[in-house]
């Protein structure tokens, strides 16, 4: 539903496919943004990225964060070696909305 890409300044676009586009149509109307966003990056949270809380990494922010492997093997252990992306308008902008509009979005680097 939708295609993360790291580009030169280490930030993650995140690009809403066709298929993406018709789930959010969806998704947009049944839900909040933070779930519907979530499922629409649910392939991408299956393959290698995923969800971290703002407390486990020491920052001060109510935004989704992810990340590309925070979590080792047993999953209970930071990594040091991974990237951690948030939105950075997320207290007066809609992630979910941005994507709506313009078909990508992009997550700032910590």
């Amino acid at each position: 539903m939708t295609k993360f890409n790291v580009n030169n300044s280490g930030n993650l676009e995140i690009t809403l496919t066709d298929e993406g586009r018709e789930l959010l149509s969806v998704l947009g109307e049944q839900y909040n943004d933070e779930t519907a966003f979530i499922d629409l990056i649910e392939t991408q949270l299956c393959n290698g990225y995923c969800l971290v809380k703002p407390e486990d990494v020491g920052a001060i922010t109510s935004s989704l964060l992810i990340t590309d492997g925070f979590y080792d093997d047993n999953g209970d252990f930071p990594k040091q070696d991974c990237n951690i992306w948030y939105y950075n308008y997320y207290a007066v902008r809609s992630y979910l909305a941005d994507l709506k509009e313009y078909g990508t979005v992009i997550w700032n680097k910590a």
